[in-house]
């Protein structure tokens, strides 16, 4: 039986978002002074700073699950609309970790690479909607 290349490709998305999702939010529950140095060039500097982190990091697990349970029927409307979410979330990831970097001087070393990977994940997205309608 083959696979229609709209649904791999918006399995792949949904994968993948996923991986990074998960990991990401996994690591700012469990040091995330680490992954905020890696973001931003600079350390928490207080409690209430460690709180939010870890908080973000929830979100960002709770993302990936809803990705990941999606996977199990990827033609769905609830498919459809974690796939829009993940499009505004990723353009708002993007549009605040570049603005962390030109406006208000942060440089860690991953902001960059996780500002145009939040790009093209949005770009995805996009493209799986269409992909979707069109079906």
């Amino acid at each position: 039986m083959e696979i229609k290349k709209p649904v791999s490709n918006i399995k792949a998305l949904l994968f993948l978002t996923f991986a990074f999702e998960i990991s990401t939010g996994m690591l700012l529950l469990i040091i995330p002074n680490w992954i905020v140095s890696i973001l931003l060039g600079t350390n928490l500097s207080s409690t209430e700073s460690f709180v939010v982190a870890r908080l973000a990091g929830a979100a960002l697990f709770t993302l990936a699950l809803m990705c990941y349970f999606a996977l199990r029927d990827i033609e769905s409307d609830v498919t459809k609309g974690i796939v829009a979410a993940m499009f505004f979330y990723n353009i708002i990831a993007a549009a605040i970790l570049l603005a962390a970097r030109f406006y208000s001087g942060f440089d860690g070393i991953g902001i960059l690479p996780a500002s145009i990977i939040h790009i093209a994940l949005a770009v995805w997205c996009i493209k799986s909607l269409r992909a979707m309608k069109n079906e």
